[in-house]
Protein backbone atom coordinates (compact mmCIF):
# COMPACT_ATOMS: atom_id res chain seq x y z
CA UNK A 1 0.00 0.00 0.00
CA UNK A 2 2.52 2.56 0.67
CA UNK A 3 4.00 2.13 -2.59
CA UNK A 4 1.17 2.70 -4.32
CA UNK A 5 0.33 5.75 -2.05
CA UNK A 6 4.11 6.83 -2.96
CA UNK A 7 2.93 6.40 -6.95
CA UNK A 8 -0.19 8.52 -6.29
CA UNK A 9 1.82 10.65 -4.70
CA UNK A 10 4.86 11.32 -7.05
CA UNK A 11 2.27 11.60 -9.81
CA UNK A 12 0.22 14.50 -8.03
CA UNK A 13 3.27 16.34 -7.62
CA UNK A 14 3.92 16.02 -11.35
CA UNK A 15 1.05 17.10 -12.03
CA UNK A 16 1.09 20.17 -9.96
CA UNK A 17 4.36 20.97 -11.35
CA UNK A 18 3.28 21.09 -14.92
CA UNK A 19 0.12 23.51 -13.45
CA UNK A 20 3.08 25.81 -12.27
CA UNK A 21 4.99 25.34 -15.58
CA UNK A 22 2.13 26.09 -17.87
CA UNK A 23 0.75 28.81 -15.27
CA UNK A 24 4.27 30.23 -15.79
CA UNK A 25 4.53 30.18 -19.87
CA UNK A 26 1.11 31.19 -20.25
CA UNK A 27 1.24 35.10 -19.49
CA UNK A 28 4.87 35.84 -21.37
CA UNK A 29 2.69 33.36 -24.46
CA UNK A 30 -0.23 35.79 -23.85
CA UNK A 31 2.23 38.78 -24.21
CA UNK A 32 3.99 37.97 -27.27
CA UNK A 33 0.52 36.73 -29.16
CA UNK A 34 -0.89 40.30 -28.29
CA UNK A 35 2.78 41.89 -29.67
CA UNK A 36 2.38 39.92 -32.90
CA UNK A 37 -1.55 41.58 -33.15
CA UNK A 38 -0.22 45.00 -32.45
CA UNK A 39 2.74 45.03 -34.76
CA UNK A 40 0.68 43.81 -37.49
CA UNK A 41 -1.79 46.54 -37.17
CA UNK A 42 1.29 48.87 -36.43
CA UNK A 43 2.76 47.98 -40.12
CA UNK A 44 -0.54 48.06 -41.56
CA UNK A 45 -1.74 51.36 -40.74
CA UNK A 46 1.97 52.56 -41.96
CA UNK A 47 1.37 51.23 -45.39
CA UNK A 48 3.03 47.73 -45.47
CA UNK A 49 0.98 44.76 -46.72
CA UNK A 50 0.98 41.00 -46.85
CA UNK A 51 3.59 39.77 -49.65
CA UNK A 52 2.32 38.55 -52.55
CA UNK A 53 4.03 36.29 -54.70
CA UNK A 54 3.77 37.37 -58.81
CA UNK A 55 3.09 35.29 -61.28
CA UNK A 56 5.41 34.28 -63.82
CA UNK A 57 5.84 33.15 -67.53
CA UNK A 58 8.71 31.33 -68.86
CA UNK A 59 8.84 30.55 -72.56
CA UNK A 60 11.28 27.95 -74.04
CA UNK A 61 12.20 27.45 -77.50
CA UNK A 62 12.23 24.83 -78.58
CA UNK A 63 10.46 23.44 -75.41
CA UNK A 64 12.62 20.26 -74.58
CA UNK A 65 15.69 22.07 -72.95
CA UNK A 66 15.20 19.18 -69.75
CA UNK A 67 14.64 15.71 -69.70
CA UNK A 68 13.52 13.54 -66.60
CA UNK A 69 16.95 12.06 -64.83
CA UNK A 70 16.90 8.95 -62.42
CA UNK A 71 19.59 9.96 -60.57
CA UNK A 72 19.70 13.65 -60.93
CA UNK A 73 16.20 14.26 -61.17
CA UNK A 74 16.27 16.53 -64.21
CA UNK A 75 19.09 16.86 -67.27
CA UNK A 76 19.78 19.27 -69.24
CA UNK A 77 19.40 17.95 -73.25
CA UNK A 78 22.02 19.12 -75.71
CA UNK A 79 21.76 22.30 -77.44
CA UNK A 80 21.08 25.54 -77.51
CA UNK A 81 17.78 27.56 -76.39
CA UNK A 82 15.91 30.57 -76.26
CA UNK A 83 14.54 31.33 -72.93
CA UNK A 84 12.01 34.23 -72.51
CA UNK A 85 11.29 35.33 -68.52
CA UNK A 86 7.57 37.37 -67.90
CA UNK A 87 7.33 38.73 -71.77
CA UNK A 88 10.50 41.01 -70.81
CA UNK A 89 13.94 38.80 -70.03
CA UNK A 90 15.57 36.92 -73.18
CA UNK A 91 18.74 34.97 -73.04
CA UNK A 92 20.22 32.27 -74.83
CA UNK A 93 21.52 28.82 -72.97
CA UNK A 94 23.70 26.74 -74.25
CA UNK A 95 23.77 22.87 -72.85
CA UNK A 96 26.72 20.88 -74.04
CA UNK A 97 26.46 17.06 -74.63
CA UNK A 98 28.19 16.15 -71.03
CA UNK A 99 24.63 17.90 -69.96
CA UNK A 100 26.34 20.93 -68.56
CA UNK A 101 25.44 24.53 -69.08
CA UNK A 102 27.76 26.47 -71.45
CA UNK A 103 28.66 29.40 -69.33
CA UNK A 104 31.27 31.22 -71.33
CA UNK A 105 31.37 31.41 -75.36
CA UNK A 106 33.51 28.45 -77.07
CA UNK A 107 36.66 29.97 -78.25
CA UNK A 108 37.23 28.66 -81.70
Amino acid sequence: MAGIAYTCAGNFHRAIAACHVIKKLSFPLYVLAVSLIVLELLLRMLGYRPYRNTDFRVVIEPPSAFTGDDSLGIALVPGTFAFTLNDAVQFEATHTAAGHRLVVPATE
